[in-house]
């Protein structure tokens, strides 16, 4: 059986464990849901559990870091997760569009709009550019 690696703060959906079923087989899915001290936290800890695919949600800036170390052996993946309501319209916990198969409901801390998306599939991550210029 395989390990997956999970590095996100969020449990995974129950689609989003029969997609990595169907993609890889029979596996296990090692959640971390811990904040990352550094890419290289990142990369050591999914050598250590021996994952050859890992889903990541994290700032961009240390995707792009843990992407582009080439030696690890895991396939990052990214979750995609598209929003319900675009205009940010969603009225929380009593959303009648909620599926619990693959939603996730958001509410805003600081007292702004809630959030609701929903699984649609994962994606190989292969690499993040980040273009830059002077301000």
């Amino acid at each position: 059986m395989k390990n997956v690696g999970w590095f996100s703060r969020n449990t995974p959906l129950p689609a989003q464990l029969r997609e990595l079923e169907q993609k890889l087989g029979k596996c296990t899915v090692l959640e971390y849901k811990q904040m990352f001290g550094s890419a290289a936290d990142v990369i050591a800890l999914a050598k250590k559990w021996k994952v050859e695919h890992a889903v990541i949600v994290a700032p961009m800036s240390m995707i792009a870091k843990v992407v582009e170390v080439k030696d690890t052996g895991v396939t990052w993946l990214w979750a995609r997760m598209d929003p319900v309501h675009p205009d940010r319209s969603c009225p929380g916990s009593s959303c009648g569009e909620f599926n619990a198969d693959r939603d996730v409901i958001v509410p805003n801390s600081r007292g702004g709009s809630t959030r609701h998306h929903r699984f649609v599939l994962f994606n190989v991550i292969k690499r993040i550019d980040m273009i830059l210029e002077p301000f």
